[in-house]
């Protein structure tokens, strides 16, 4: 009797010993935040659109980065390109920034477009100034290995002209209508993104 109350005592002991020991331990270090993240649209690039984000860790839950893209297009004796520069910045609202989480995004672009046009065997250029801001809504899906999906959707406000004068080599001029829409424009944005 008395060797079975020495062993429940000494084994009582050594459980206590391990919880003391587990509540010394010092507690895990949460992962360190990423801090950029580089995106691109997939659905952009299958029609011709090349350009892409990089987002910037400011804040816990606050982002901010560059973003530029390009596209040519050709419609009947017009030839266009699209050339897109700006800033994008993400709010997170559900957590840290660059994981599973509900987001704010605000953006503002200067976009020239570069318009050749052919006319009786002339060729007319001109740029139409064009610049954008917009606010969307949306979710980020952030997988372990730093790979992510982001949509939203949300609206933009284009500012620009449905006019344009172009010039040829000569100096003759010619105005004709670009078909470009001022005021608000809704948006949807699909992108895949890599976070480090």
């Amino acid at each position: 009797m008395t060797i079975a109350l020495l062993l429940t005592l000494a084994a009582a002991q050594a459980n206590a010993n391990t919880q003391n020991l587990a509540a010394v331990q010092p507690p895990a270090h949460p992962a360190p935040l990423r801090s950029v993240n580089f995106r691109v649209n997939p659905v952009g690039l299958l029609f011709g659109v090349w350009g892409g984000d990089v987002e910037f860790g400011l804040l816990k839950r606050l982002t901010l980065g560059p973003s530029a893209a390009v596209l040519k297009g050709l419609t009947g004796a017009t030839d266009s390109t699209y050339y897109q520069f700006g800033a994008i910045a993400t709010v997170y609202l559900a957590s840290e920034r660059f994981t599973d989480s509900v987001l704010v995004r605000m953006s503002g672009y200067y976009i020239p477009i570069s318009i050749a046009r052919q006319s009786a065997g002339t060729v007319f250029t001109g740029v139409l100034p064009t610049a954008s801001f917009g606010v969307s809504g949306g979710y980020e899906w952030m997988f372990s290995n730093g790979i992510n999906i982001n949509l939203a959707a949300g609206v933009a406000y284009y500012l620009t002209s449905p006019r344009l004068e172009t010039r040829a080599a000569d100096g003759a001029a010619q105005t004709f209508t670009t078909g470009e829409v001022q005021g608000f424009q809704p948006t949807l944005e699909i992108s895949v993104g890599w976070a480090l």
